[in-house]
This record gives structure tokens, sequence and C-alpha cells, in this order.
């Protein structure tokens, strides 16, 4: 498989499509080269179209299940996996690929399962972070974790940021809306501030993505949320503690409306700190808080 059978079948996939369905098919497989952490789409690709039959399934599924943990809505992730075995299906038919892709669509509504941290938790995985021998990759887990847990940023949206997005001199940073190509600046917290300039005490001040890989093989390049995923799995195993990406970000939500009560916030304002574009998205937040409370009020009233 090369470049050039590659653009042949990309051809064949846009062809009888109409303008907006083939731009929406297009986002759909760059968020696929973006999950490869490739940086064409034609190389991503190439290397994907190489892989064994059962290997190209459990690619796929795991994609399936990281969108599903992004919170993305199933119409969204049934639609790019729609995108994927439509050009796997092309490429069959043309001859350049001997299998298909069996991965089947979300059928049930995404349900948001509320898994927060404690605070004492979350203060455990930011020391360890902090702690890595490695002050290059100390320095950058640090900032990641606080941008997921200050900002209740999601996993994307991080690796999404580029050095260009800060701007200290307002001391904001400037986050994609999910589901759009729009950005929106948020205020910075002073230790997400100092986090974000240590990290950038060692990775320069230089144009590009935000967030690189540490590793040799990979050094520079953008961090994809694929790899976010083990770097906090890693960092909670390692104290016993089973969480991840939207784990630290739940756990921020379920802080903020813990503080929004005594505090006149309101719930609009909380979805705008969360990036929901639907006061509807809190519900799962707001019955894991209230259960949480008819707990702790029946363990108080025995």
């Amino acid at each position: 498989m090369d470049k050039h059978k590659i653009d042949s079948i990309l051809k064949g996939f846009y062809e009888c499509k109409s303008p907006k369905t083939a731009q929406l098919y297009q986002s759909d497989l760059d968020s696929f080269r973006d999950y490869l952490g490739v940086d064409n789409l034609q190389s991503a690709l190439i290397s994907f179209f190489k892989v064994p039959h059962s290997r190209a399934n459990l690619t796929v599924l795991h994609y399936k299940s990281l969108m599903h943990e992004d919170g993305l809505k199933p119409a969204t992730i049934n639609r790019r996996l729609s995108a994927l075995r439509s050009l796997v299906k092309g490429a069959r038919k043309d001859g350049y690929l001997r299998w298909e892709l069996d991965v089947n669509n979300e059928k049930k509504p995404s349900q948001n399962v509320i898994t927060p941290l404690s605070s004492d938790d979350f203060d455990s995985i930011l020391k360890l972070a902090g702690s890595q021998r490695n002050p290059l990759k100390s320095a950058r887990d640090t900032a990641i974790l606080r941008l997921l847990h200050d900002l209740a940023m999601r996993r994307s949206s991080v690796v999404n940021l580029d050095y260009s997005d800060i701007n200290f001199s307002e001391n904001s940073i400037s986050v994609n809306i999910p589901g759009t190509k729009a950005k929106t600046a948020k205020l910075l917290p002073a230790k997400t501030t100092q986090s974000l300039q240590r990290w950038l005490s060692f990775r320069g001040r230089k144009k590009g993505p935000l967030f690189t890989n540490c590793d040799h093989a990979g050094k520079g390049k953008r961090l994809t949320g694929t790899s976010i995923y083990p770097i906090v799995r890693q960092l909670g195993a390692h104290i016993d503690i089973d969480t991840g990406p939207l784990g630290i970000r739940q756990t921020a939500i379920i802080k903020a409306l813990d503080k929004a009560k005594g505090a006149g916030i309101r719930m609009s304002d909380i979805a705008a700190f969360s990036d929901h574009q639907h006061l509807s998205s809190l519900k799962a937040y707001a019955e894991h808080r209230a259960q949480v409370q008819q707990r702790l009020s029946d363990l108080v009233s025995e």
C-alpha cells in the first residue's frame, strides 16, 4: 500500500457524496488520524491498512471506547465508525484489502458513569507526578493534570492545545469548544499558570503543540488522547487509585457543584466551566451528588 493507492481509495470514498457529507467524513477520518497519532491522513491509512484483520478490529474498538469515554454522542460515534467501515469496504472492493471491519455501532445512549476522586486522592496523584525522576516528564504531566482538574478540560481539548493558545499577559488559555472549530478563552488559576510556566521552561516557547512526547522515539511530537490516558492511569496505579483523565475531569465538576450553591453560582456557569453545551449534560453529575448526600444523611441519622 502506497500514497497513490491511498489517494485512489479516498477519491472513490468521497465520490457521489454531497459536499456537506464529504466534509463531515473528512473530519471523521481526521479524528481517527489524531487517534493514531500520525501527522497526515495518507500515512495514517497506510499504517492502518497494513495491520492484520484482528488487530484492525481491536484498534477501532479501542478508538470507539475512547470516544465513548470522552462523552461523544452515539450519533457522532456511529458516524465516525460508519466513515471507517465505508472506507475499508471501498478499499476491499478495489482489491487493496482482504478484510472488513466488524465493529458495530453504539446501540445504547452513552451514559456518563460518575467516578470522581477525593481531594486527597487527586493531591496524591499530583504529588506523584511532580516527584517523577525525569524532570521533563514531571513538569509535563503536572501541567496536564492541572488542566484536566483546574479547568475541567477534556482529554481531547488538552492534546489540541498549542503554545499560541496561552496568553500569560491576560492569564488565560484558549480552549477548543467540543464539536466545533471555535475556541473560548479561560482564565488560568495561579497554580495552573505555575505548572505551565514550569513545563515551558523545559519545552521552550516555540510555536507548535503545547504538549509533546518525552520519549526518544516520538520526542517533540504532539501527544494524543491515547497517550494521555495511560499517563493518568499509570500514575494512579502506582498508589492504588483506579482513575483516568475522565475521572480527573469529573472530580473538578463535582467540586464545582459542591461549591456553587453556597457561592450563588448558576448551573449555566458550571456548564460553561466544564464546556457542556447543554444543562442536561450535567444531570448525571447532579444526580451523583444528590445520591452521595443522601447516603451521608442516612449514615449520620443511624
